[in-house]
């Protein structure tokens, strides 16, 4: 089915292969969340702890196949009196999914796609830069889609191209994920 030039390939950049895998399996995984609404389900079976299901939506809020159904949760439930706990609990849940997608591509994706594309120098130029107008570009390109309601992924794999420190990120998505939490709960405030 496959030409051995295919398996010469696959065994050459095995890591960045098994990068391409693990996010086939989580968009795979996310996609029957979506479809088989379990993660309203699963949402909604907190009765009395009310913060939970506000943590979960703001996790579910930074892959691209799950933002739309966790801010449509978000907007739906968000009132006058749990406006701020709502927010609090949406961005902070947003910073553990950005921190866990930011690992991976820091420590894994980044490394695996230098390897893959050695012989590439534009590639590997953008991957290795020590240019500091092009990684505080990168930042900020990536700072304004991760405050929009856009999926985060391709803002983290911008930052994390930058070489921001883990610490520095957690801090920095913390700020953009409260900021842009409290502005779309806003449009939506009953």
């Amino acid at each position: 089915m496959f030409s051995a030039s295919f398996w010469k390939y696959i065994k050459k950049h095995k890591e960045l292969t098994i990068d391409f895998v693990v996010i086939f399996v989580v968009t795979i995984f996310s996609l029957i969340l979506v479809t088989s609404k379990a993660e309203q389900k699963i949402l909604g079976n907190f009765a009395g702890f009310e913060f939970v299901p506000y943590f979960l939506a703001g996790v579910f809020s930074v892959n691209f196949i799950t933002a739309f159904p966790a801010y449509t949760f978000m907007a739906k439930v968000v009132t006058i009196e749990n406006f701020w706990l709502v927010t609090a609990m949406g961005a902070i849940g947003s910073v553990v999914g950005d921190t866990m997608i930011f690992s991976f591509i820091k420590f894994r994706l980044i490394e695996s796609l230098i390897k893959s594309f050695k012989h590439n120098r534009f590639v590997t130029s953008i991957l290795k830069t020590k240019n500091h107008i092009l990684k505080y570009l990168l930042i900020l390109v990536g700072c304004l889609i991760i405050m929009s309601p856009l999926p985060d992924e391709f803002g983290i794999l911008l930052i994390g191209i930058s070489k921001i420190k883990h610490r520095h990120f957690i801090i920095l998505s913390l700020m953009l994920n409260s900021l842009g939490t409290y502005l779309f709960l806003r449009l939506f405030l009953h």
